[in-house]
């Protein structure tokens, strides 16, 4: 199941905001943001705990092949690099993304796309702000926030 479908507009905007980072999409799914950050020559990589190789009627794209599987609880060190920017998108809810943010190198940005209901029970009492782009990011009416690495 897809749960975020960046628009074209998104695309652009990061490929112009990650600089020189490298972008660690966390749990990637059927991997369509993977697809078009692949497409927009955005270097990166997926992890995620499945592998989206299972047939699905939503899927429209060619199946990405460079997702890492990690299971929940498994520390990776992609969340470890420096240079990178981690996403994670419209996850599922079972602490998984505080488990990522609280883990990751603290010099390391992270940006949470998500539904604004789900910010709370996603994000608890890490602290971040909203990103604000004046264009629709995906087709659900997601917004962009971002946690701030530490100095």
């Amino acid at each position: 199941m897809i749960f975020f479908r960046p628009t074209e507009d998104f695309i652009k905007w990061l490929k112009s905001y990650i600089g020189k980072r490298f972008v660690v999409d966390i749990g990637c799914g059927e991997g369509c943001l993977l697809y078009n950050m692949k497409k927009a020559g955005i270097p990166c990589i997926g992890v995620d705990p499945y592998p989206p190789l299972i047939p699905d009627s939503e899927r429209d794209f060619d199946t990405p092949f460079d997702i890492i599987i990690r299971q929940k609880g498994q520390s990776s060190a992609l969340i470890q690099r420096e240079n990178a920017l981690i996403i994670i998108a419209r996850p599922c809810h079972d602490g998984f993304t505080e488990e990522v943010i609280l883990g990751r190198n603290l010099k390391t940005e992270v940006l949470y796309i998500g539904l604004q209901k789900n910010v709370g029970m996603d994000l608890g009492n890490i602290k971040h702000e909203e990103v604000f782009l004046g264009f629709e990011i995906g087709n659900e009416q997601e917004k962009i926030y971002r946690i701030k690495p530490e100095k």
